[in-house]
């Protein structure tokens, strides 16, 4: 039972840190993030559905997310 709360504990306590730590960063990520939806959906809007529109969509969603130094 108290190594069922010690995990518990350590888990909660890593999972803290990790959204401090992305919290830090995330202004920047969604800002870039919503730039380059905004590039791909206007570059490529949605007239068709299938792969071929998503894959070029995403294409320049990558190139636009890399270019503003994030990963896509």
């Amino acid at each position: 039972m108290s190594r069922f709360i010690v995990g518990l504990l350590v888990s909660a306590s890593v999972t803290g840190v990790a959204s401090l730590a992305s919290a830090q960063v995330a202004p920047a990520r969604y800002a870039a993030m919503e730039n380059c939806i905004k590039q791909a959906q206007a570059q490529f809007p949605d007239t068709a559905t299938g792969n071929s529109q998503m894959n070029a969509r995403y294409s320049v969603y990558a190139a636009c997310m890399k270019a503003a130094g994030q990963d896509p």
